[in-house]
């Protein structure tokens, strides 16, 4: 039985749920002991550290404030400008309206998403234009750090090892334990990158709360449907918080090798609860444990093949 989530395509039937197993629950179990949670530490180095990961949100810095040249910026004509003009900010058709609307009648809340980054001290400074454009739009922001700073958002994550590039591989497994055991049950979606990142989030939310993503996370089945596996006889029905997991991101054939898919850690890549769940309760403590790499994504991509949890295609129709 594969986890792996084709494409889903809502211009064919939907299908029938005759195989239940690449469902998992997403009720929160706690796995003390068995991953590499270590915590996260405050700015006077005490253990136990829970960040306000909404804070940003809620009181965001201005923009203009850091740059009093803004409008010589806004007129310089260079690469960076050129490429910016690619960029395309999709706001919600009216039938896409619609469709979030009759979503949210159904739920108490939309898509919340926590985007996260990977830094360290000497970047910080990195981290204020995060700060000032795209992270207080998402639900909830902060940077994995080795130092803990409110004023960057940036949290001291403990983990084996080092401070340095040759060991992402374990910062990056304490970051997503950390996101399961202080934040999984306040968020739906969880996006990894690096502190040079730059996030679409309107692009990002609108694809998350999409018919298609929607549908994939539950097994094919349209959002008009309730989420959870039915069973049951003479139309009764037993519903259970379970979902597909979901490993959205760019994919990579690494070496070209079809066999060794992966989404590139470079954009970062988005994780549901129950791919997050499966990651840190199972994948985690069982793989790569003691391992020091660059290459985390390749690592977390590893995991999720031994449970047959592969990159989503997320391509449009031009590739």
């Amino acid at each position: 039985v594969v986890n792996y989530a084709p494409r889903v395509k809502l211009t064919k039937p939907v299908q029938t749920r005759s195989d239940e197993r690449k469902f998992l629950s997403y009720f929160y179990l706690k796995e003390a002991g068995k991953h590499p949670f270590q915590g996260a530490l405050d700015a006077q180095g005490r253990s136990g550290f829970h960040y306000d990961v909404t804070s940003l949100r809620r009181s965001p810095p201005s923009f203009v404030d850091s740059f009093p040249n803004l409008t010589a910026e806004c007129l310089r004509r260079d690469d960076e400008y050129y490429a910016l003009q690619r960029l395309r900010i999709h706001s919600p058709s009216p039938e896409q309206s619609t469709t979030a609307t009759r979503r949210l009648s159904q739920s108490s809340t939309p898509a919340r998403i926590l985007c996260v980054v990977y830094s360290s001290e000497p970047f910080h400074h990195k981290l204020q234009a995060a700060r000032q454009t795209w992270a207080p739009k998402c639900d909830g922001f902060f940077a994995a750090s080795n130092v803990t700073d409110p004023t960057f958002d940036a949290v001291n994550i403990v983990h084996n090892g080092p401070e340095q590039y040759n060991n992402m591989w374990q910062k990056v497994r304490s970051i997503w334990a950390t996101l399961y055991e202080l934040y999984y049950e306040d968020f739906d979606w969880f996006h990894l990158g690096g502190d040079d990142m730059w996030l679409l989030v309107e692009n990002l939310r609108m694809y998350l709360e999409s018919d298609e993503i929607q549908a994939a996370a539950n097994g094919g089945f349209s959002d008009t449907l309730p989420l959870g596996v039915q069973s049951g006889n003479n139309n009764s029905t037993r519903i259970q918080p379970d979902q597909v997991p979901l490993y959205l991101g760019s994919r990579l054939a690494f070496r070209k090798n079809i066999r060794t898919l992966y989404n590139t850690g470079g954009p970062g890549y988005t994780l549901n609860k129950a791919a997050l769940k499966l990651l840190v309760t199972e994948g985690l403590p069982v793989m790569h444990s003691q391992l020091r790499t660059s290459a985390e994504d390749l690592r977390v991509a590893e995991v999720f093949r031994r449970f047959r949890v592969l990159p989503y295609p997320t391509h449009d129709r031009d590739g």
